[in-house]
Parts: C-alpha cells; sequence; structure tokens
C-alpha cells in the first residue's frame, strides 16, 4: 500500500535510536515490536524496483510545516 502512490519519492522519518529514548507515556514493549528498519528496507527493495527512491529525514521540527499549505 506504501507504494501505491504517484510520488516518485518517499519520505520516512530516521527513527534510529527510538528505543533508547524512554519516555512515562510509551509502551517500550509496543515500541519494540514494530521492526522499523526492516520496513524500511522491504520498502526501498520494492520501491527501487518501481523506479521511486525513499530517503529518510531528520523528525525534529517535521510538524512544524503543514505540507500542503507551506505554512
Amino acid at each position: 500500500m506504501i507504494l501505491k502512490t504517484d510520488a516518485d519519492t518517499l519520505v520516512f522519518e530516521d527513527l534510529k535510536g527510538i528505543k533508547k529514548k524512554k519516555n512515562k507515556y510509551q509502551n517500550e514493549r509496543r515500541m519494540s515490536q514494530v521492526p522499523f528498519y526492516k520496513l524500511l528496507q522491504i520498502v526501498k527493495y520494492k520501491a527501487l524496483h518501481q523506479g521511486k527512491r525513499v530517503v529518510t529525514v531528520n523528525p525534529a521540527f517535521t510538524s512544524q510545516i503543514n505540507y500542503k499549505t507551506g505554512k
């Protein structure tokens, strides 16, 4: 479903080290159930065959700008 888009570039947040951060509101067991690295590797592999590219960005301040309006 992720690759069923017209976009040529897929952007993911770089979640490296997310398990190291502890927050009293996060359920650590639930976070460790998601193999993000494996998902990213599969998406990159399949995107390559469809002529798409996958990039990761630093998640800091990504929610500051609305992607539709740019404000």
